[in-house]
């Protein structure tokens, strides 16, 4: 009988852990989710063993055991904030990955795979390569970009097999609402006005099964090891648009442009280029857009 393998996902209690959480049950792995609070119902699953610590505490990692095959760093939450809440977000995004480093020293580990953004680059009007400049400008971004390096550090000093993989605009049902499809399906929903930017900025949104898919493909694959890898659908929209599918769709509210200012350090375009993806994980995203929309919007309204 084949052994089971372990997976620990940590921040496997978020939108991207939830569906990493899902798809190792179905993978048949033993799946040890970390989180600093509980999962919210909505995404809590059956036979996952949730343990609930401060991963930034290294004394805490006492609660896991070593002996896992693969890790998977979800955590940290991902948001763009500024000043000291910028500043304790990027040291805990630090600490967190410092402490996975220090506490497994690459006993039995399989895989490390590091969740990073498309945060991580500089501005560009074309599609980003990941051999692209990177210029973070938010906190949240230049953590990213510390754990790639921390990572791909140990990479080429101890051949540590990671893999960092750079998400291009996730979307999905059990997504949290202050993101851009989530709110305006929750507001469309409750017959609301929706307040929005003037919408030209371009995006790639990608559905989170096809993004999940990629990720596990990378998992007994060594050509990944060492690499950062964008992920995306290769497909560019503009935000009017899918904002415009949306309502299409639901057939409520009222979409109000040009009534929000741009974030602070939103780039107008952000387009990965996805072709290492395809060929280094035999992989291709297979859920179009409307599909994709339409799966989101029939969860959230029977919730």
């Amino acid at each position: 009988m084949a052994k089971i393998k372990k997976i620990i996902i940590f921040g496997g209690t978020g939108f991207i852990g939830y569906h990493l959480c899902k798809k190792a049950l179905k993978n048949k792995f033993k799946v040890l989710s970390i989180s600093k609070n509980p999962p919210l119902m909505k995404r809590r699953l059956n036979k996952i063993n949730y343990i609930n610590m401060d991963a930034t505490k290294i004394r805490s990692f006492k609660k896991i055991s070593r002996d896992c095959d693969i890790i998977i760093n979800a955590a940290g939450y991902g948001s763009h904030l500024r000043g000291k809440k910028g500043k304790a977000l990027y040291n805990d995004h630090i600490l967190i990955i410092k402490n996975i480093i220090k506490y497994f020293n690459g006993k039995n580990i399989k895989k490390i795979i590091q969740i990073g953004s498309s945060s991580e680059y500089a501005k560009y009007n074309s599609r980003i390569n990941e051999n692209f400049k990177t210029r973070p400008i938010s906190y949240y971004g230049k953590a990213k970009l510390r754990i790639t390096k921390l990572l791909q550090n140990e990479y080429s000093k101890k051949k540590l097999p990671i893999t960092i993989f750079r998400i291009f605009q996730a979307y999905g049902p059990k997504q949290d609402e202050n993101r851009l499809i989530p709110y305006v399906i929750k507001n469309l929903k409750k017959k609301r006005d929706v307040y929005l930017t003037n919408g030209k900025q371009i995006r790639d949104f990608c559905f989170i099964d096809d993004l999940i898919n990629a990720i596990f493909l990378s998992i007994n694959n060594k050509n990944t090891n060492g690499l950062v890898i964008n992920l995306g659908s290769g497909r560019k929209i503009k935000v009017d648009q899918i904002v415009k599918k949306i309502f299409k769709i639901i057939k409520k509210g009222k979409l109000i442009f040009n009534a929000r200012k741009f974030h602070h350090g939103e780039h107008k375009i952000i387009l990965p280029n996805i072709s290492k993806a395809k060929k280094l994980l035999k992989w291709k995203p297979k859920i179009s857009l409307e599909n994709g929309l339409k799966r989101t919007i029939k969860e959230r309204l029977h919730t």
